[in-house]
């Protein structure tokens, strides 16, 4: 990451709050310039700011045969939030939050809509690389804006009420009342 001096250091973004107030402490080549397009991309995307030419999606260099879209403002909508639960007395790189978590924070509603529309975000983001490329000494660096994401999947929260105690037979039609949900492990789906 950038710190305020210009170059590249591996300073990490950290989330900073005052007034009440979320803010998280970016690279300031991103706020100088239009590192993410306004609107969707569907190609590769160049911008030079400063003594740096960014080059933005368009390009994977494991997979040469993907071309991913260059990153917009709802991709770095989705990082600031990404980053925005980062602990800042934490330092690790591992970043903790739920899917839902992510949905409120980037769109203040966890809803189908959304959460199809964000996951396909998250998607871009581990599939697009960027290349900055230092005008004056001509080195280049490719990097991912995600490492990578694990996920842990858990059983929905099934609800008391899902149950019943009751003397009907297993056998009996429609089975008995009280046995655990379709769904949940040890459940008949």
């Amino acid at each position: 990451m950038e710190a305020e001096g210009g170059g590249l250091t591996d300073e990490r973004p950290v989330l900073v709050s005052s007034r009440g107030m979320e803010r998280v402490i970016i690279p300031r080549d991103y706020s100088l310039g239009p590192v993410f397009a306004a609107t969707r991309q569907s190609g590769a995307r160049e911008v030079t700011i400063n003594d740096r030419r960014y080059q933005i999606g368009g390009f994977h260099p494991m997979r040469p045969e993907l071309h991913p879209p260059a990153l917009d403002v709802r991709h770095a909508r989705a990082l600031f939030a990404l980053l925005s639960f980062r602990k800042p007395d934490v330092d690790s790189p591992v970043i903790s939050f739920s899917f839902n978590e992510l949905c409120r924070k980037y769109a203040h509603s966890n809803g189908g809509r959304y959460s199809r529309e964000i996951r396909n975000i998250v998607a871009d983001l581990i599939d697009s690389y960027i290349r900055i490329t230092e005008l004056a000494s001509g080195s280049i660096h490719e990097y991912r804006l995600i490492e990578r994401i694990d996920i842990e999947k858990r059983y929905p929260i099934v609800p008391a009420s899902a149950y019943c105690a009751c003397d009907m037979p297993p056998e009996s039609p429609g089975g008995c009342p009280g046995r655990e949900p379709a769904g949940h492990p040890g459940g008949q789906d």
